[in-house]
């Protein structure tokens, strides 16, 4: 049943019809959980990347030594972290505030600190 759907699945991704297919791949994945191939299906085929992270994860722990989910899972933490890293620079500068000392002198502080 399950090699069926998932040929199933992969042509009706080839058709375009990404819905159709996420249900075809949920199915296999109900009655056979450890399915390393569905789990690769799935991951293409979801809409966040969190979904994939999921998909990729729950895949190596099904198979631990599968290359190409570790890759995928690697490639999508480096992306992460790089826009990570872009973002924080500006929201620091952004919760920093000016401020006069009694010295006369300007300083900076963090907002809501006293």
């Amino acid at each position: 049943m399950g090699i069926e759907k998932l040929s199933e699945a992969q042509e009706a991704l080839q058709r375009g019809e990404r819905v159709h297919a996420r249900r075809l791949i949920r199915q296999v994945l109900l009655t056979d959980p450890h399915n390393e191939q569905a789990w690769l299906m799935m991951a293409r085929v979801v809409d966040k990347q969190q979904q994939v992270v999921d998909c990729l994860e729950q895949m190596l722990k099904v198979n631990p030594g599968n290359a190409s989910a570790s890759w995928a899972l690697r490639a999508i933490q480096r992306e992460h972290s790089i826009q990570t890293s872009r973002v924080e620079p500006v929201a620091q500068i952004a919760s920093l505030q000016p401020l006069k000392s009694s010295e006369g002198t300007i300083t900076t502080r963090t907002c809501g600190e006293e």
